[in-house]
């Protein structure tokens, strides 16, 4: 009679833990961090997939606004703590691959997607060894923003994408005028920025110059030819007066106001354009070729990354969540709302009907024709602040040394992380 008794009880423990239908979920929690939630990922997408999912997970995710989840997500990373899944910038996600922190993705790519469907992009987050430290979330790509009323107001004829530079320049020239008669330009050809993106490197790229070489251990930047390119800049402000008095940044109030002809800008702007002036009538189109025929078009590719000490089953959801992410009906929901860039699906922008700005193909296009990240690498979130700031310094009014010791600074400096960065990599 015991052990019939014990044979019942231990019925009715299994019971109570496997439950009484065969409808079980995992009680476990996978954290995935959406940063900036649906003001970057659409919330359709983050919802379908919890309702696939949440079934079987309690999946918690984390939309704090960009800033503050970097910051998080650094504490995360260092105490292991971070979530299976992040979203982040690729030189973030590039740092971190190489300091150990992300899961090599591309066995995953390999077994499970068929990158030939994709654009290139896909890959942007190869290292140079081989890895796949992080996906893209979207093709934030790097274009010239063009006021056609502008345009139009002096017969001055549309970028195309085979423009050149001088053609840039010469439209920059027709379109920069004093409207009042005080002496002071009231309209300016162009904007361009100062900083990494949207700034000095498409234009490096146009002279066929790189920050850096191909292996990420030496930095090329106090040369006659950086110099020449860095010049420009100042060129076209002081000089040429074709752009305005300061650098807009990312917020080109002269842009939406209709007072720059042409803007240099990433895809993700393009919400905010059309927020802030939605009867603007723009268009867009590639950065023109430099003097070689070296024409880039630069994209900033933040990226879905795998944290890896995060348990194993966590893993295998963030994946899941990233192959959701490329499949058509999600791809078809980015193409939508357009938030962080243009989807990477071949056939969901093949298929893109009459969008603003309605060239959104062609950028698209030249993304996997000539498409350029941001020279991801060892302490790229270092070096890159050190040449941002040099940069901003050499094109002020009021430089705050030489500015051939700028050049000669900031190429020590570079050089510095990169043999510390790359010194600590070989370990």
């Amino acid at each position: 009679m015991k052990k019939v008794l014990c044979l019942i009880l231990a019925a009715l423990m299994l019971f109570a833990v496997t439950g009484c239908n065969n409808n079980t979920a995992s009680t476990q929690t996978v954290k995935l961090g959406m940063a900036g939630g649906s003001s970057n990922t659409p919330q359709e997408i983050i919802d379908g997939f919890v309702a696939e999912y949440g079934q079987k997970y309690n999946i918690e995710i984390d939309d704090t606004p960009w800033g503050e989840f970097k910051t998080k997500l650094n504490l995360g990373i260092a105490s292991g703590t971070a979530p299976a899944l992040y979203l982040m910038d690729s030189g973030y996600v590039a740092d971190a691959g190489y300091s150990g922190a992300n899961v090599d993705l591309k066995p995953l790519i390999d077994r499970d997607i068929n990158v030939d469907e994709y654009v290139s992009a896909i890959l942007s987050g190869t290292d140079k060894d081989g890895h796949v430290w992080g996906v893209p979330h979207a093709m934030n790509a790097v274009m010239v923003y063009y006021n056609k009323d502008l345009f139009d107001k002096k017969g001055v004829a549309y970028p195309t994408a085979d423009w050149t530079w001088d053609d840039m320049v010469e439209k920059a020239k027709a379109l920069s005028y004093d409207e009042d008669g005080d002496g002071k330009n009231d309209f300016f050809g162009i904007n361009w920025s100062t900083n990494i993106t949207a700034g000095w490197l498409p234009m490096m790229l146009s002279f066929g110059l790189e920050p850096i070489d191909e292996t990420y251990t030496k930095a090329q930047l106090n040369t006659p030819e950086v110099k020449d390119t860095w010049d420009i800049y100042r060129t076209w402000k002081y000089d040429m007066k074709i752009m305005p008095d300061r650098d807009f940044g990312m917020l080109y109030p002269n842009w939406w106001q209709g007072k720059v002809a042409m803007t240099l800008a990433a895809a993700s702007n393009i919400q905010v354009f059309n927020d802030n002036s939605s009867d603007l009538n723009y268009d867009i189109q590639v950065v023109p070729a430099g003097p070689g025929g070296n024409q880039n078009c630069v994209y900033v590719p933040n990226m879905w990354a795998i944290y890896n000490r995060a348990d194993q089953t966590s893993q295998d959801v963030a994946w899941e969540f990233i192959k959701y992410y490329y499949s058509t009906e999600s791809q078809n929901i980015c193409a939508k709302y357009n938030k962080g860039g243009f989807p990477l699906k071949k056939s969901v922008y093949e298929n893109m009907g009459e969008t603003k700005p309605a060239n959104i193909k062609g950028i698209i296009e030249g993304i996997d024709q000539r498409g350029h990240t941001l020279a991801e690498g060892p302490g790229w979130g270092e070096w890159r602040t050190v040449v941002d700031k040099a940069y901003a310094d050499y094109v002020s009014d009021a430089p705050t040394k030489p500015l051939d010791q700028i050049l000669a600074d900031t190429q020590k400096e570079v050089q510095r992380v990169l043999d510390e960065e790359n010194a600590q990599s070989a370990q």
